[in-house]
């Protein structure tokens, strides 16, 4: 979720500055839902990439690294290094159509958000990479991804793309980029469209990473709450058993699990998104309350299927330094070779081959040389009985 600010006391900036608080929230109900050991674990992995990301390392800050590899530009949510890689963008979303009004779209709009790239084509692809990957490297991208991806399919608009040509929201036969197109007016900078509202999740949590110590400690008081709050089994979406069922047979990428979950999201985006709103209205109080309620308890669920899916994963997680690795050193090889007693035999042999093969070059050479002296001394008239060969 890209945090934004919608409290009256306080400004918000073009920046949406309050994204990286959802997702570290996920994060955290997930943390809290978890065995330590576990959380050691992934923590383990994640901190392989520390020197790079010292920041974004660990479970819960890691969930921030996937957006802010995107940074291009110094902002609140971009402090430092700015990487402007926009490659992977596609992964964060699934654009799910909404067609009201029944306009013809294309096969790409129909189906394209259960193709690559899109948000729960990645969660299915990573797992085949949690089932086989013996490498640090391969477990600290995908988890790095992962951690963030699941964030964004609880989101919505991130699972929603609505088709319309109507009064009400205009010309929009081509999407409106998950209600990125549809204007609404509010008092607050920055909240100028129905995605960037849903993204602020009503202004409820307003810090970016790294945090303070302070930070983290709100942090982790406000994901209690919402354990307290929506426990799992008062989440009408959640399955216990789902993750496990499909992790369970090998050939199942979960496919059918993240698509079920992407629809969930979408469903809320038709009920409680585009419903009620129109091109350039004003949100109305009730409007956004049940944009805060839902975003809460998104989120919530979203830690609660995370910690699921790491606990099923849990015992492939490879300790660091004792993977795998793509390449081996020629030196690591060697002392083992020297011990072979046919290894030993073969380069004897070679040795000698090669030494022979020397002399006799060294033997022809010196036979020219000898046969053109002797032709010099020929040609002077200098030649004598030494010289004969």
């Amino acid at each position: 979720f890209k945090m934004a600010l919608l409290i009256p006391s306080l400004l918000l900036t073009a920046s949406l500055s309050w994204w990286d608080n959802g997702h570290m929230l996920v994060g955290e109900v997930a943390r809290q839902s978890i065995s330590k050991d576990t959380v050691d674990k992934i923590n383990a992995i994640l901190e392989e990439w520390s020197k790079d990301y010292p920041d974004r390392s660990s479970m819960v800050p890691a969930t921030t690294w996937p957006d802010y590899l995107k940074c291009a530009h110094q902002a609140s949510y971009c402090p430092d290094g700015l990487p402007a890689i926009e490659t992977m963008n596609a992964w964060h979303f699934s654009d799910i159509p909404y067609n009201p009004d029944n306009l013809k779209l294309t096969e790409e709009q129909l189906t394209g958000w259960q193709q690559q790239p899109s948000a729960n084509w990645f969660l299915s692809q990573s797992t085949y990479t949690f089932r086989n990957s013996k490498t640090d490297w391969g477990w600290g991208f995908m988890l790095r991804f992962y951690l963030h991806i699941i964030g964004d399919l609880h989101q919505p608009l991130h699972c929603s793309s609505g088709y319309f040509n109507d009064s009400k929201f205009g010309d929009l036969h081509n999407g409106d980029m998950g209600g990125n197109l549809i204007k609404i007016n509010t008092q607050y900078p920055g909240i100028t469209n129905l995605h960037a509202l849903w993204d602020a999740a009503g202004g409820v949590y307003q810090e970016n990473a790294p945090l303070d110590a302070a930070g983290q400690a709100r942090l982790q008081k406000n994901a209690t709450d919402l354990i307290n709050k929506f426990p799992r089994e008062n989440l009408r979406d959640y399955n216990k058993t789902e993750v496990t069922s499909c992790w369970a047979n090998q050939y199942d990428s979960c496919e059918s699990v993240y698509d079920n979950w992407a629809n969930q999201s979408h469903n809320l985006g038709i009920k409680y998104g585009y419903t009620g709103a129109s091109q350039n209205f004003t949100p109305p109080e009730n409007y956004i309350n049940n944009v805060i309620l839902i975003s809460k308890e998104r989120i919530t669920l979203g830690g609660y299927r995370l910690a699921d899916v790491i606990s099923t994963i849990a015992n492939n997680i490879p300790v660091p330094n004792t993977t795998t690795k793509i390449a081996t050193s020629p030196e690591s090889t060697r002392p083992a070779r020297a011990t072979d007693p046919k290894h030993m035999l073969r380069n004897y042999k070679i040795g000698f081959y090669a030494a022979c093969a020397g002399l006799g070059v060294c033997l022809i050479v010196l036979i020219i040389i000898g046969l053109q002296r002797k032709n010099q001394k020929i040609q002077y008239g200098v030649l004598g009985k030494d010289d004969m060969i």
